[in-house]
């Protein structure tokens, strides 16, 4: 058997059962777990449970790991794709939880990255909902509900949900990941800080929730953390490009990585690189403002932040307390574009 990815045909996950046929729900979840494990890490006591019901089909385990993986690519069309996927997932089991939790997260990042639509903000609520519904003790469900709660500013209900979702699962790098941001968005650096670090060590590969730990713990002065974090989230996103150049997370917010330590030259190549392949990206086009305004050219970084805001991105909460957009503060033209912002 094997698990390709629907968006570029890699295969991310093949092995051979020989068993017989009254073995196979044990193969079933074997399967599963396999796949999971292999595409996603380490699995929640709840998601083991989930799996071990025979009622729940292979096919249906499938479409939404595709869909997880999908979603962290970060891109619109991945993102859109991944809706597919767990949608198709839940018309197989309109109860199977983990994708109504992924149908809630692409609603929230459409919601965040991609105009604002109250229509993506309600089906986050529905989905989220829906995922807590019928599995109440799901990390990624109660992740799921902590992301849309942070995006409607409910900080403090955010964070119940997030920690019940570390409670279940202390290494789920979404619980983790987005717990940080929203705590940057809230000004808890410090609590960001702590966060962003557990989700780099819960995905050793990622290399967002590094680079952004090395933000926040420059905001909090403490200089030799800093460099430590700068220096592994570039060591990521160079692993991460030598497997796939035109990543545009990682070209985008290594650009940022390597500006802060000095390699300006190159970190402008991989702005560039991004802008050129994704000149539609929300994050790259924002990364691009964020290393431009970083590097002193404030009128480029106005530019693309007009451009930005004109497609309906833009979060006040994480923009006041940007570190890269220090520049523009005392511009009249930044302030006209932050009073356009919710």
């Amino acid at each position: 058997m094997q698990l390709v990815d629907v968006a570029d045909g890699y295969r991310r996950w093949s092995a051979r059962y020989d068993r017989k046929l009254e073995d196979i729900f044990a193969m079933q979840d074997e399967i599963a777990e396999a796949v999971a494990t292999s595409l996603r890490g380490l699995l929640s006591h709840r998601e083991k449970e989930t799996l071990h019901h025979p009622e729940t089909a292979v096919e249906t385990y499938e479409y939404f790991l595709r869909g997880r993986q999908l979603l962290h690519r970060f891109r619109r069309a991945s993102i859109e794709e991944a809706r597919r996927m767990f949608e198709r997932a839940i018309g197989l089991d309109p109860t199977y939880a983990p994708a109504w939790a992924g149908l809630a997260d692409v609603h929230a990042w459409l919601y965040e990255w991609w105009g604002g639509s109250q229509e993506d903000i309600g089906g986050a609520e529905r989905a989220s909902r829906k995922a807590l519904e019928f599995a109440p003790d799901l990390a990624e469900a109660h992740a799921s509900r902590g992301f849309l709660l942070a995006l409607s500013g409910r900080y403090d209900e955010a964070a119940g949900e997030f920690e019940e979702a570390i409670r279940l699962n202390p290494r789920l790098y979404d619980a983790l990941y987005y717990y940080a941001r929203a705590s940057f968005a809230n000004g808890d650096i410090e609590r960001s800080a702590e966060l962003f670090r557990r989700a780099g060590d819960a995905r050793q590969e990622d290399f967002q929730s590094i680079i952004l730990l090395s933000q926040s713990l420059k905001m909090l002065n403490r200089a030799d953390d800093w460099q430590d974090a700068i220096r592994e989230g570039i060591r990521r996103v160079e692993h991460v490009l030598e497997l796939d150049p035109t990543d545009a997370r990682a070209l985008s917010m290594g650009a940022g990585a390597l500006a802060e330590v000095g390699q300006r030259d190159r970190a402008l190549r991989l702005s560039s690189r991004a802008l050129e392949l994704y000149p539609e990206d929300q994050g790259v086009l924002t990364n691009g403002a964020c290393l431009r305004a970083k590097l002193g050219l404030k009128d480029e970084a106005l530019s693309i932040l007009e451009n930005v805001f004109a497609r309906g991105w833009g979060k006040r909460d994480w923009i006041l307390r940007d570190p890269d957009l220090n520049l523009l503060r005392d511009d009249t033209r930044f302030e006209v574009l932050l009073d356009k912002l919710s």
